[in-house]
């Protein structure tokens, strides 16, 4: 098992999902850290970031709420991270612009003088 272990990699949706179901169908960490290829202390952490994020309840949570809660979050998610890059893109393109510009009039000066 140790051998096929996803170390150090990012978890996908599709992982972060399958975890909350399993979890809520109450699997123990064990079994989801072999049925995922991680480690148990991967799980535990996972899971402790998703109950610090309120993704997940600790107690008493059926199996929808989870994955509804989960996939809402995810989305949420998503959609900050591509306005975040949005928002970086367009700041490099005015910062071009501005760079472009600020060398265009000096030129026209230049030209006038």
């Amino acid at each position: 098992m140790t051998k096929n272990l996803r170390s150090n990699k990012k978890w996908t949706n599709t992982e972060v999902h399958d975890l909350i179901t399993y979890k809520a169908n109450g699997k123990s960490d064990y079994m989801i850290a072999r049925t995922l290829h991680r480690t148990e202390k991967a799980i535990g952490v996972k899971l402790s970031v998703l109950r610090k994020n309120h993704v997940v309840k600790t107690k008493n949570t059926e199996s929808e709420d989870f994955t509804k809660r989960l996939l809402k979050r995810r989305v949420e998610i998503s959609k900050q991270e591509e306005m975040e890059k949005t928002i970086a893109k367009l700041t490099w393109v005015i910062w071009i612009g501005a760079v472009c510009g600020v060398f265009w009039i000096g030129t026209m000066i230049g030209r006038i003088l």
